[in-house]
């Protein structure tokens, strides 16, 4: 059970930390802000998933050999079956040794797993007791079906016991859940009202505007990677040439698709956020950041002044390259000492909530206290963040 204990932590926070960016893009634009607690709730969730996997339908038997032929297959229709074949071998059996029996431990677990599930639904998926327990029974009824067909014919055979007690157990489980999520502080709000403010104005943190610079680089990396590979492929099957030559060298013409692909990066990823609606780069569109200055150029000097020169610092010389790394490393610790940034100092721009009223007079973003800019009909009422 250790080993199975230890593959749900890892496996399950693998996959949290595999989904944690799409999760808080999603928690951005879904709630208007990041969200510690329905983060950890995931995590918790992934993990739980995992261990109910885990304890289900693992460790697999090795089945070489005449495994099949000796293990029949095995499943029980009949409830009172357990309890009858209980009795038989705990006849005589004192009340203490009844409950530290391997046949009562084996009952409590299977209702001691389900009962996270019922908490999950409960406190974090806000799924109505009426609907929750239903669901409980079909995942257990999910789970008895895949021990009954042997995986899904994954397996040569069935080597799980598909017991209709489990599936009373496991529901009961769940409902036990639902009744424990009844006495326990609630650590993660409702979907609903976070939802209701999700257009209140919030400070303008140091967190906040370095998961903006940090999804920039991750929407850029993604486009980039992406185009410069469906260039590359498109560049092969057109030509039949290799893309280096036999020094390792890139081939004139792969240079040339190098060279393009930064131009539409520079274009797509820089310049048109820019010309386009509220001049914010993808990321800090993404977590509802706005730039503000007096003309459209200053926003354009304002995103090429970093995130251009970082853009085309791929393809400049070693030397120019590390100035440009230099640079931009420079742009992300300015946000310690003034949340406007390298880009908007030197542009004379203003970093602002994207939800902001402009039509209020307002501080500047450059406290160190990371007052917000901009007063919107919820400024002064934001959940903190990171």
């Amino acid at each position: 059970m250790i080993d199975q204990a230890i593959t749900s932590l890892l496996v399950g926070g693998g996959i949290s930390a595999l989904l944690f960016v799409p999760v808080l893009i999603w928690q951005y634009r879904r709630y208007g802000a990041f969200q510690p607690a329905r983060t950890a709730w995931t995590v918790v969730t992934f993990v739980y998933v995992t261990a109910l996997i885990t304890y289900t339908l693992f460790p697999l038997p090795d089945m070489s050999g005449d495994y099949c032929a000796t293990h029949p297959h095995v499943y029980v229709l009949n409830p009172t079956v357990y309890f009858r074949e209980m009795a038989q071998r705990l006849a005589g059996a004192s009340p203490a040794e009844v409950l530290l029996s391997w046949d009562m431990l084996q009952m409590v677990f299977n209702v001691a797993l389900f009962v996270p599930l019922g908490i999950i639904l409960s406190d974090f998926a806000v799924i109505r007791a009426r609907w929750g327990i239903p669901m409980g029974l079909g995942v257990s009824l999910l789970v008895e079906a895949t021990q009954f067909t042997a995986n899904w014919g994954l397996m040569a055979c069935p080597y799980r016991v598909a017991d209709v007690n489990d599936l009373i157990t496991n529901t009961l489980g769940t409902a036990v859940g639902y009744l424990v999520a009844l006495h326990i502080p609630r650590f993660v709000a409702r979907p609903s009202y976070l939802r209701k403010r999700r257009l209140q104005a919030r400070p303008v943190t140091i967190w906040r505007r370095w998961t903006g610079m940090a999804l920039d680089v991750l929407y850029w990396a993604v486009f980039w990677w992406t185009l410069n590979a469906a260039a590359g492929m498109a560049l092969f099957f057109v030509t039949g040439a290799p893309l280096v030559d036999d020094t390792g060298s890139p081939q004139f013409a792969t240079l040339v698709v190098w060279f393009a692909v930064v131009a539409v990066c520079l274009l797509v990823i820089v310049i048109l956020p820019a010309l386009t609606g509220s001049g914010a780069s993808p990321g800090q569109r993404t977590v509802w950041l706005r730039p503000v200055a007096d003309s459209r150029w200053r926003l354009l000097a304002r995103a090429v002044v970093v995130q251009g020169l970082a853009v085309m610092g791929t393809m400049m010389p070693w030397p120019m390259a590390l100035l440009v790394l230099a640079w931009t490393s420079a742009a992300v610790v300015s946000v310690l000492f003034t949340r406007r940034g390298l880009s908007c100092v030197v542009t004379g721009c203003e970093m602002v909530d994207a939800r902001a009223d402009l039509a209020v007079p307002a501080r500047r973003a450059d406290d160190p206290a990371g007052v917000e800019v901009g007063v919107g009909s919820g400024a002064g009422m934001a959940d903190s963040e990171g």
